[in-house]
């Protein structure tokens, strides 16, 4: 007997199971054809969105910066996508933020923005209860 010699039942177990397996690959297959036109939609929907948000953008001989979308990895934290103009890359060089590159003059100037957030924030009085949990914020 060799290792092909397979009774009627055991030939119909494995016909049984093959037919199994090509059930889950064709439902399988399914699944990411749905999934890419998922995809599909969601780019032509953010090549939309991306048309109209450089339809709303302000006048490029004034400096102006944009957040357009974050995301968080939990790896390398929070990221943010910003988009801005020439003109205010020139204004942070004026007000001395400027940077080896554009995106560390952005950096640079993002930062200082939150330290600001937070020195306000700390200046603030906050009422919290037992628990920690913040019931009112009051600015002085």
């Amino acid at each position: 007997m060799n290792m092909f010699d397979f009774n009627r039942t055991e030939r119909n177990q494995l016909q049984y199971q093959i037919e199994q397996l090509h059930q889950v690959q064709l439902e399988q297959a399914q699944q990411i054809k749905d999934l890419s036109m998922v995809i599909d939609q969601l780019e032509a929907d953010k090549a939309s969105m991306s048309a109209e948000l450089d339809d709303l953008k302000p006048n490029n001989s004034l400096p102006w910066v944009s957040i357009s979308g974050n995301s968080y990895d939990e790896h390398r934290g929070i990221k943010i996508d910003m988009d801005w103009n020439d003109e205010f890359i020139k204004y942070l060089e004026s007000v001395d933020f400027g940077g080896t590159t554009d995106i560390v003059a952005v950096q640079r100037w993002l930062a200082m923005v939150n330290l600001h957030i937070i020195e306000t924030l700390e200046s603030q009085a906050i009422d919290a209860d037992p628990r920690g949990t913040v019931l009112s914020v009051t600015q002085d």
